[in-house]
C-alpha cells in the first residue's frame, strides 16, 4: 500500500545553492528543502540642518532618479549590485552629493546586502556681503564655525564655543593722478580677466563664503571658470597629515588685482589661541590642491601675493595680501583615529509562515540601530570642531544612544512562496568603535559606529514523500 507523509523539517541555513533530498524506500523517511532568495541592497537617509533640526522641503535623487522624501527622510529598496550617486538639494543650503558602493558580502557563510542608513546635514549656503572698492575702506565679516552639539540627540547647544571668524577690509583707493601708489587708472589696468576685458574699479567687488568641505571650494573655482578639476571629500586629508577643519573662500570674481605701493586687502582670523596652536593654514587657487603655507616663511612659491601673516596676537592670524584673485583659506588639524576590530550583533527578524497555499512575499519588516554614539573623553576649544569632523567622516547624526528604526526587507520582484513553507531572513549588523583625537589639544572622542546590515533570506519547506507499505508493489 503507498500513502504520503508530510514530515517536519529540521531548519538548514541557505548556501545560495538549492538542495533537495528525496527518499522511496520502506519505514519512515523525511525531506528537508531549503532555497535561497536573491539579497536586494536599500539607501534609506534622514534630512537635517546643521544644528541637528529636521530640514523639510529637500529634493533626493539616487543615480538621477528622483526619490519621494517624506518630511525629512527617504528610502529606496530592491537595489542590485552597483554603484549608486545620492544628491540632496534644498533652496539655501549647500547639495550634497556622495556615491556608494552596493555589492554582495559572505557574512556569517552566507550571502548578505546591505542596507544604509545615514544622516545628511545640509549646511548654510552662506555668502557675506560684497565689498565693493572705491574712495572709502570697506570691511565685512563671517563666521565660518559656530555651534556646538549636544551629545544626547546631536541638537544645537550654543553659538559660542571655539567660535572663528573672519573679517575682510578693503584698502581706502582715491585718485591722484600719476601716483603709483593710488592712481586709479593704474588700477584699472590691473583688473583684467582672462580674455583681458577690463573693468572700472568701482564695479569690483570680493565676497567671503564658509567653507566647510572641499567640494565647497572647487565650487566657488568652477562657478568663476578658473578650475574643473576633481575633488575629494572633506572626509580624506587634504594632505597626508591633516584633515580640513573649516575655511574660507575669497570670491573675487575671474578678476585678479594686484595692489599698488603699499596697498593691502586684508583678512583677519579670529578663533581660540589653542586653537590657533593646533590648525595648519593652506591655500588653494584652483579648487583642486591645496598648497600648505608656512607662516613664518613668506619666501615661497606658494605664499605668492601674500605680504605677510602677522601671529603675534593671541587668537589672531592676520594675512595681507597685495594681489586679490579667487582663492580659498583652509584651516587643517591633524586627527588621530584609532578602529578595533569590527563587531557583528544578531539583527532578529520574525519568519513568515504559510498554511497549505503558497502565496506571494513582497516584504518582511525588521528592527536595526542606527546612529553613532559619541562618548566624549576629554574637552578643549576644538571638541566640537572634532565632533564636526566626526560627522562629516560617517556623514550621520551623532546620538547619546543608538536610535531603533522599523524597516522593511523588499523582495524586487515579489517571493513566491511554498505551501508549509517558513520564510527566514537572517540579518547581522557591523559594529565598530574608532578613537579621535586633534594633535596638540586636549580633544578627544569614541565613537561607536552602528553601521551596515547584511541579509540573506531563505525558504525551508515541507516535501510529500511517497512511502512504501510492503506488498509487491
Amino acid at each position: 500500500m503507498k500513502k504520503l507523509l508530510i514530515k517536519a523539517l529540521v531548519l538548514v541555513f541557505g548556501l545560495g545553492v538549492t538542495t533537495t533530498f528525496t527518499a522511496c524506500h520502506t519505514g519512515e523517511n523525511s525531506s528537508d528543502v531549503v532555497t535561497n532568495v536573491t539579497p536586494k541592497h536599500s539607501i534609506s537617509g534622514t534630512i537635517l540642518k546643521s544644528d541637528g533640526t529636521a530640514l523639510t522641503g529637500a529634493t533626493v535623487k539616487i543615480n538621477n532618479s528622483a526619490v519621494t522624501v517624506s518630511g525629512n527622510t527617504f528610502s529606496r529598496d530592491g537595489l542590485a549590485d552597483g554603484t549608486y550617486t545620492i544628491e540632496i538639494a534644498c533652496a539655501g543650503y549647500k547639495t550634497i552629493t556622495e556615491s556608494v558602493d552596493l555589492a554582495l558580502e559572505t557574512v556569517k557563510g552566507s550571502t548578505m546586502a546591505k542596507a544604509i542608513s545615514k544622516t545628511y546635514y545640509l549646511a548654510d549656503d552662506a555668502v557675506s556681503n560684497p565689498l565693493t572698492f572705491g574712495s572709502t575702506s570697506a570691511q565685512d565679516a563671517i563666521v565660518i564655525e559656530t555651534t556646538a552639539h549636544k551629545d544626547a540627540d546631536g541638537t544645537k547647544a550654543n553659538d559660542t564655543e571655539g567660535q572663528i571668524e573672519v573679517e575682510a577690509a578693503t584698502p581706502t583707493i582715491t585718485g591722484v593722478a600719476n601716483d603709483p601708489t593710488t592712481d586709479l587708472g593704474n588700477i584699472n589696468k590691473q583688473i583684467q580677466d582672462k580674455s583681458g576685458n577690463t573693468e572700472d574699479i568701482t564695479n569690483y567687488s570680493v565676497t567671503l563664503t564658509n567653507i566647510t568641505c572641499l567640494e565647497d571650494a572647487k565650487a566657488v573655482a568652477v562657478a568663476n571658470k578658473v578650475a574643473s578639476s576633481r575633488m575629494t571629500r572633506a572626509t580624506t586629508a587634504i594632505d597626508a597629515d591633516h584633515e580640513l577643519l573649516a575655511g574660507v573662500a575669497v570670491n573675487a570674481g575671474p578678476y585678479t588685482i594686484t595692489l599698488p605701493g603699499t596697498m593691502t586687502f586684508t583678512i583677519t582670523i579670529k578663533m581660540p589661541d589653542d586653537v590657533k596652536g593646533a590648525i595648519t593654514l593652506f591655500r588653494t587657487f584652483t579648487g583642486d590642491k591645496w598648497n600648505k603655507i608656512d607662516m613664518k616663511n613668506l619666501n615661497t612659491t606658494e605664499a605668492a601675493g601674500i605680504k605677510s601673516i602677522d601671529t603675534n596676537t593671541a587668537g589672531v592670524i592676520k594675512i595681507e595680501l597685495t594681489t586679490i584673485q579667487t582663492q580659498s583659506f583652509g584651516f587643517g588639524v591633524v586627527v588621530g583615529e584609532t578602529t578595533t576590530e569590527p563587531r557583528l550583533e544578531k539583527v532578529v527578524v520574525d519568519p513568515i509562515t504559510t498554511g497549505a497555499t503558497a502565496r506571494k512575499v513582497s516584504s518582511m519588516p525588521y528592527k536595526m540601530n542606527t546612529g553613532v554614539v559619541l562618548t566624549q573623553s576629554s574637552k578643549s576649544s576644538l571638541t566640537d570642531f572634532l565632533r564636526k569632523i566626526v560627522i562629516r567622516k560617517y556623514g550621520t547624526r551623532i546620538v547619546k544612544t543608538p536610535k531603533v528604526v522599523d524597516k522593511q526587507y523588499v523582495f524586487s520582484p515579489a517571493y513566491q512562496m511554498h505551501a508549509n513553507g517558513t520564510l527566514y531572513l537572517t540579518g547581522w549588523q557591523k559594529i565598530t568603535e574608532t578613537t579621535f583625537s586633534v594633535a596638540n589639544t586636549a580633544a578627544s572622542f569614541t565613537a561607536t559606529e552602528y553601521g551596515d546590515a547584511f541579509f540573506a533570506p531563505y525558504e525551508v519547506w515541507e516535501e510529500v514523500e511517497v512511502v512504501h507499505g510492503g506488498g509487491s508493489n
